[in-house]
């Protein structure tokens, strides 16, 4: 959400902005100059918000109005796009920009709304794949990946002995060592596995824990309980 100079908007910067504005009734004014050169050197996903903060710190005076009057231009010039928010308010409006920009996709924390940019080539040579087996000629795509990140995961994750009666958990983590990690696997508790607490023993007793797929039942210590981290789901 920053600005740095780094695109010369002269040019043909100018000359296809220009073109757009005239198919829209409009021309191309000093004032649509300097927006256009500050949204083109806005950093990372901003907001229209952001655009009217770096034009006052240049000290410029556009009203937020007519901010989003000529992002819709500058998006139809093909020199930002509007990404797509996961995370808040739906009717938020964040951009990037694209023009001669390196193509790249995003990876979306679903909890704290964070943004990873990433380009990988596999995915770019399947989806031209893709598009010919259905006749499609591709000019352009966009791909989100939803999940966690690190540390939403982190947030996300409890200790076993957290577990209610009935239910349903997956195994994230296993702690305390080589040693704990073996005695955990010998009561056939693994990364990965669902499990679902049965049975709580009253005055801080042992747990019964039944492997959902296996339906194996294994009663283990609450000391050695906190060893193990699990995140709560609905799947079997």
């Amino acid at each position: 959400m920053t600005f740095q100079e780094k695109v010369n908007t002269d040019g043909k910067y100018q000359t296809i902005f220009a073109k757009v504005v005239k198919k829209h009734g409009g021309r191309l004014t000093s004032e649509r100059k300097t927006l256009l050169h500050t949204i083109c050197n806005m950093q990372g996903h901003f907001e229209a918000e952001d655009i009217l903060s770096a034009l006052k710190k240049q000290g410029h005076q556009v009203s937020l109005a007519t901010i989003y009057r000529n992002l819709s231009l500058i998006k139809d010039a093909g020199m930002i796009r509007r990404v797509s928010l996961t995370h808040g308010d739906p009717s938020r409006m964040q951009f990037e920009c694209t023009w001669e920009q390196q193509h790249h996709d995003h990876l979306t924390c679903i909890d704290c709304g964070k943004k990873v940019e990433f380009n990988y080539s596999a995915i770019e040579v399947l989806q031209e794949t893709l598009a010919k087996e259905h006749g499609f000629i591709l000019t352009g795509h966009h791909l989100e990946l939803l999940g966690l990140c690190p540390k939403c995961q982190e947030k996300s994750v409890t200790p076993l002995t957290d577990i209610q009666t009935n239910q349903i958990a997956k195994i994230v983590r296993l702690d305390g060592g080589k040693e704990i990690i073996s005695r955990l696997h010998d009561f056939g508790l693994y990364k990965g596995h669902l499990i679902r607490l049965i049975r709580r023993a009253p005055f801080g007793g042992p747990l019964l824990i039944e492997e959902i797929h296996s339906k194996a039942q294994v009663m283990i210590a609450r000391k050695l309980a906190e060893y193990v981290f699990i995140q709560e789901t609905a799947d079997e």
